[in-house]
């Protein structure tokens, strides 16, 4: 009762600062060339990414609590479960090996396959739902468009199946605590757990410092005052545990910052694949990680212990 209670009041509050960055923000065609005076722009900055922290920690809270049958109160199974998924997600192998690096970490703490893919259903949901939000008018994917209702719906949609996949994995797993603890991302390991975020923002800040020094070469990035603007806003979205994020929560979040500031923003293919090749490239540190969680599934077959369905 308490966990629904508080749940429902970050979601709540969450959803005010979304609209009242909603209300403040003018219509995207008026931005192009005109940029928002500077109070304006930091009032929806502030109240936009509020709002989208505010559903990333019910997503994790939601995520916690659907992995473990002990309540989320800030101990281990949530620092654990936190810090595993921002080591598989954030410092994985890139765009294409991410999800692959996180079944095998939820299989290594006592997950079945099943209960994993669940598991990545659900923060892949909250992940979409956040890209969405932050996309304001219209969200630019790779040539097209989606419009505020369309993107609405299908949001509502993935939010409810979401809702059922985690019940769905909290019936399943509850009385069954995972026992595994031998990982090699051990959040209840303060100075491992500080480590991990370290190379996080490492991998991130040298992906983004790649991809302009590239961009600028080949004549693909805006000018280097406006950028220089922008490209705090973009680290701070890339800085969020969502799957999704790693890339396109990053590329919508610095074409709006430029929007905002009164510079057009040209999502060109040749300038994506650029992006995402040098995050990838940056990100395959995570290879490192691999071992690790593998031989810590290995480890816990070996013993016997048991694998709850999750």
């Amino acid at each position: 009762m308490k966990f629904g209670l508080a749940s429902l009041l970050r979601a709540g509050v969450s959803v005010l600062c979304l609209w009242v960055a909603w209300r403040l923000m003018p219509p995207s065609a008026s931005l192009l060339g005109n940029g928002l005076a500077a109070p304006h722009w930091l009032a929806v900055a502030v109240c936009a990414f509020a709002g989208i922290l505010g559903l990333l920690s019910l997503r994790l809270w939601l995520l916690a609590r659907s992995a473990t049958a002990v309540p989320v109160g800030g101990g281990a199974d949530w620092a654990r479960i936190t810090w595993a998924g921002l080591a598989g997600a954030q410092v994985g192998v890139g765009l294409i090996g991410c999800d692959a690096v996180r079944v095998a970490g939820a299989r290594a703490l006592g997950w079945r396959t099943a209960g994993a893919v669940r598991l990545i259903l659900v923060d892949r949901i909250y992940g979409l739902l956040g890209l969405m939000l932050l996309g304001g008018g219209t969200i630019t994917v790779a040539v097209s468009e989606i419009r505020v209702w369309m993107a609405a719906v299908l949001a509502a949609t993935l939010f409810a199946g979401g809702l059922f996949a985690v019940h769905r994995a909290r019936v399943s797993s509850a009385g069954r605590e995972p026992k595994s603890r031998r990982l090699l991302v051990d959040g209840t390991k303060p100075g491992r757990a500080a480590l991990f975020v370290l190379l996080a923002a490492a991998g991130h800040l040298l992906s983004v410092v790649l991809y302009f020094s590239a961009a600028w070469a080949f004549g693909l990035a805006p000018p280097v005052q406006t950028t220089l603007l922008a490209v705090p806003i973009g680290l701070l979205a890339a800085a969020l545990p969502v799957s999704v994020g790693g890339w396109g929560v990053r590329e919508v979040a610095i074409a709006q910052a430029y929007v905002f500031l009164g510079t057009p923003y040209a999502d060109a293919v040749p300038a994506s694949l650029l992006f995402g090749a040098c995050f990838a490239a940056m990100s395959s540190t995570g290879l490192l990680f691999v071992p690790g969680i593998v031989s810590g599934a290995a480890v816990r077959k070996k013993s016997g212990e048991g694998t709850p369905s999750g």
